[in-house]
């Protein structure tokens, strides 16, 4: 779980959490990486997610804060591995406070079930990130 905030303006500003995962050295497997948290699009923020497993997905939703974009309003984003008949995926959420910022709601936004496929033998490294284009 993290949580943050800016002053957003610039197309593509970001900022979040980051999974890398990586093999041992010499290995075949291709890296694979998420990441999410707040990305500035269309004049306004969403909560983004990349996943990529050889190729990459972006998905974008509006945020619960819409002041956001000016206001630097926190933003609390959550990562966690969920299980169920089907087996083991990862969600991301976006925990929403109430007035005195307790949390009232764990809303989900993106499922990426194949996170835990073949978990064998792969190092995950944990980041918080920001960026703007240059």
């Amino acid at each position: 779980r993290l949580s943050f905030n800016a002053n957003w303006t610039t197309r593509y500003d970001q900022g979040g959490i980051l999974l890398h995962l990586t093999q041992a050295e010499g290995s075949p497997a291709p890296d694979r990486w998420i990441k999410t948290g707040i990305e500035f699009y269309m004049g306004k923020p969403y909560i983004s997610t990349v996943a990529t497993l050889t190729f990459s997905d972006w998905s974008i939703y509006p945020t619960v804060t819409s002041s956001a974009s000016t206001t630097g309003d926190k933003t609390t984003i959550e990562l966690q591995r969920e299980k169920d008949e089907l087996g083991s995926s990862l969600w991301v959420y976006e925990i929403v406070p109430d007035i005195n910022g307790n949390e009232v709601e764990r809303k989900p936004l993106r499922e990426i079930t194949w996170f835990f496929a073949e978990e064998d033998g792969w190092f995950v490294d944990v980041r918080a990130m920001a960026a703007r284009p240059a």
